[in-house]
């Protein structure tokens, strides 16, 4: 007896800010200031077979595309805010979610073939990718 899966979905969703609920709606690839704004969506991935792609740059480092990135006395703080964190592997495992840390790009792109191939976990996963401001 021959099992077949359907190929991966891939889905996009932008909240009133890009932050907002995207956890919960996407569960894949996302920055790790939505992974924080929705981290009790974790509880809900614990129980389906979803990749969860974390890009971590330690905030919202995109904004500095935008012209608030002028106003040096408020961007750190309120746009970018970073967290601090270095490692999400405590707050996957906290969830019962499995966990790797992806040294580097080709990394991301090897995960991207085994999925598109139809290499989907049987379990909830969280795949981290750290990107330094300088990367």
């Amino acid at each position: 007896e021959k099992s077949f899966r359907s190929p991966p979905q891939i889905c996009a969703n932008r909240g009133a800010s890009g932050i907002d609920g995207v956890l919960s709606t996407a569960l894949g690839v996302l920055g790790d200031l939505s992974f924080l704004h929705d981290v009790g969506a974790l509880k809900l991935a614990s129980s389906h077979s979803i990749t969860i792609v974390l890009l971590n740059n330690d905030g919202g480092v995109i904004f500095k595309k935008l012209p608030v990135f002028e106003q040096k006395h408020v961007f750190r703080e309120y746009f970018q805010a970073p967290h601090g964190i270095t490692s999400f592997r405590p707050v996957a495992e906290q969830f019962g979610l499995k966990y790797t840390q992806m040294a580097n790009v080709e990394d991301l792109l090897s995960l991207q073939e085994r999925l598109q191939a139809g290499g989907i976990p049987d379990s909830a996963a969280v795949f981290e990718l750290t990107i330094h401001d300088s990367d």
